[in-house]
């Protein structure tokens, strides 16, 4: 159903992206002149990413990630976790994502990293008044 492209991370193509795009809800901490100034005090660029996530043609979200190892592990975790006091996706439409079939996409997601651990922390449940399509994974009963 859904499919995902990933993208080394690079600011002014997804400046470029937001431009173009017209709906889109994403935090503050991903205005233009954060992702430079996070990006910048990276030393080792290769390790990030944007994953961008479709339904057939049209871009649903773009999530930012970083590849680390910790303790024998490889971790994919928000990308700038450390920096910012939250972490989103970044939701380009309005769409009803289901648990399930987000939950595969995720999955898959990780097969691609070939990592052990997805750590989403400091992960809201609203963006801009908008359900955050990642909280279905928390506090479920």
């Amino acid at each position: 159903m859904y499919r995902f492209k990933v993208n080394h991370f690079d600011p002014e193509e997804l400046d470029q992206k937001f431009k173009k795009l017209s709906y889109v809800k994403k935090s503050f901490f991903y205005e233009k002149e954060w992702l430079y100034a996070c990006a910048s005090s990276r030393i080792n660029k290769k390790n990030i990413y944007s994953v961008e996530i479709y339904l057939e043609e049209t871009i649903l979200m773009i999530m930012l990630f970083e590849k680390k190892n910790f303790l024998f592990c490889d971790v994919l975790t928000w990308l700038f976790a450390e920096e910012l006091n939250f972490a989103t996706p970044i939701l380009f439409k309005k769409h009803d994502f289901k648990k399930q079939d987000l939950e595969e996409l995720i999955k898959k997601i990780l097969h691609y990293f070939n990592v052990d651990l997805l750590l989403l922390d400091k992960n809201p449940i609203y963006i801009e008044n908008e359900l955050n399509p990642l909280s279905l994974h928390i506090n479920s009963q």
